[in-house]
């Protein structure tokens, strides 16, 4: 292999059952690398679950789950700009609370609520009842 002459046949004979052994031996290290790549992607799947799971379990113990009702109240209804005007979409963000026990106190805080306006479309704008009733 390290001069330029043609192999003898014994030569040839040795040299691909050379290549056969390494490509048997390729084929093997290719198998583990499959193998170790779908350990890899069980373990960050894991991985990630655990993550999860630790984020869902640190907020069940956030200082935020504890605030009184009344508290929480009093920042919706201090959170709400100051126009007479204000938009649903302008509220609907800051009010969207992430737990259950945030959204009872919101929809309990008649502050928040004491307004309702009504947008009037002109007649051309409206739907027909039928089409109303189909959504």
């Amino acid at each position: 292999l390290s001069n330029n002459r043609p192999p003898s046949d014994l030569e040839k004979g040795v040299i691909t059952a050379d290549i056969a052994q390494r490509v048997i031996s390729l084929r093997k290290i290719d198998k583990q690398i499959e193998y170790f790549r779908n350990q890899l992607e069980a373990c960050r799947a894991n991985k990630d679950t655990l993550r999860r799971t630790i984020e869902v379990r640190m907020s069940v113990l956030s200082p935020l789950r504890a605030l009184p009702a009344e508290l929480l109240s009093d920042i919706f209804t201090r959170s709400l700009p100051d126009d007479d005007f204000i938009p649903a979409v302008s509220i609907s963000m800051p009010l969207v609370p992430s737990w259950t026990y945030w959204r009872q106190v919101a929809l309990s805080t008649s502050r928040l609520w004491r307004t309702v306006m009504v947008v009037v479309k002109k007649k051309s704008q409206l739907k027909p009842k039928a089409e109303l009733l189909e959504q």
